[in-house]
């Protein structure tokens, strides 16, 4: 694969895809480009956030827990191993003619891109 670069110009904006205003061949010479959207891992840093709102809204963290998994369909998190599969099947060979997609890794919490 050709080396990954942003341009000079490109700002990250929260809640939006960041590579889909342009198109894959102006990211690198392969002409591919794809975005994994995760959304809830089960990390430290998820774990971290739950302390944090717990504490903020002062209810329990097993509470805050069950109002995030309750916006998911699958019931629960992401292990960081699935959303690393989505990684490496994107960037693998088995993926060679996929190009300039976005791939929710979210439980189906995306209904639709």
């Amino acid at each position: 694969m050709g080396r990954f670069t942003l341009p000079p110009d490109h700002r990250f904006v929260k809640g939006e895809p960041t590579l889909d205003s342009r198109g894959p061949r102006d990211y690198n010479s392969t002409g591919r480009s794809d975005n994994v959207l995760p959304e809830f891992t089960d990390t430290g840093r998820l774990r971290s956030l739950i302390v944090a709102l717990a504490t903020r809204r002062g209810v329990s963290e097993a509470e805050v827990e069950k109002g995030m998994l309750a916006t998911v369909p699958l019931g629960r998190f992401a292990s960081p191993d699935e959303t690393a599969a989505a990684v490496a099947l994107l960037a693998g060979p088995t993926a060679r003619y996929i190009t300039g997609i976005s791939l929710p890794v979210d439980g189906g919490r995306t209904e639709s891109l």
